[in-house]
């Protein structure tokens, strides 16, 4: 998705590249546990980079099957 930011939305880029190119520090009953993958929980923007990276799995299947989104819910109907 960091890769494809500056391509598909390039005024978030920058802020999404900052916010999310290292691990999070996620404290856990007194150690610490770096999280490596995802959005953090509560972060307005997780929506828009979700957006951003599901945008090549959509244009891949667009044309081929039917396509129903709403937010971070999926589904898909085409023939085999």
């Amino acid at each position: 998705m960091l890769r494809n930011a500056p391509i598909k939305c390039p005024i978030l880029a920058l802020i999404l590249t900052n916010t999310y190119r290292g691990n999070a520090k996620l404290y856990n009953e007194g150690e610490y546990i770096l999280s490596q993958e995802g959005t953090t929980q509560g972060d307005p923007l997780a929506m828009a980079m979700y957006a951003i990276g599901t945008l090549p799995l959509i244009r891949q299947f667009q044309g081929d099957v039917f396509q129903s989104w709403y937010a971070d819910d999926a589904a898909a109907d085409g023939g085999l």
